[in-house]
């Protein structure tokens, strides 16, 4: 994986924090990352993509927990 892509992850995963892009979206919303990240182009997050990322982003789903049950 090259170094540009890590960041990318890095950064996209931060803003997300804890929530989840469907894959094609994730995946373009990287390549857009990465492509400003090697350009030099600042922000690396603009406010075009950070509007993409809110707008499609879903909250993370949460396990179910299993209540513990009592015998008597």
């Amino acid at each position: 994986m090259a170094l540009s892509l890590f960041a990318a992850q890095a950064l996209v995963g931060s803003y997300l924090n804890g929530r989840q892009l469907p894959d094609a979206i994730l995946a373009s919303i990287l390549d857009s990352v990465e492509g400003r990240l090697k350009s030099g182009k600042i922000p690396v997050l603009d406010e075009s993509l950070r509007e993409l990322i809110d707008r499609e982003a879903s909250e993370a789903q949460l396990p179910a927990v299993a209540r513990p049950t009592r015998s008597h």
